[in-house]
């Protein structure tokens, strides 16, 4: 019980059956939480779709949280992303990847304009 309560929330995306990704919140300390997800292939095939689905699910979970964030790849596509979900751009964090390349973190903080 209280491992998934730090886990914290978690989802399937499906879309006409399919499923385009998992994504969930892990609450890093109280009130922050780092966002995740595992993208199919499957979500290219329907991106409004899995953009809506992933803004209404991240939209009705984090205001339980003061800040949100998320570490993502030098890939455009995540950039976008990033960006159509409402994170900001926070930091780049130099020589951060297994290859060596940079990873960037996006924030947003709930309840703030």
């Amino acid at each position: 019980m209280l491992l998934n309560r730090r886990l914290g929330p978690s989802t399937a995306i499906e879309h006409e059956g399919r499923l385009l990704a998992v994504a969930g919140l892990v609450t890093t300390v109280p009130g922050v939480a780092e966002a995740w997800s595992v993208n199919l292939p499957a979500a290219k095939d329907h991106p409004l779709a899995f953009v809506r689905c992933c803004r209404r699910w991240l939209g009705s979970h984090v205001r339980a949280f003061h800040r949100v964030q998320a570490c993502v790849a030098d890939v455009y596509e995540l950039h976008a992303f990033c960006h159509v979900l409402g994170f900001q751009p926070e930091a780049r964090l130099l020589r951060a990847d297994a290859q060596g390349g940079p990873v960037y973190i996006y924030a947003m903080w709930p309840g703030v304009s």
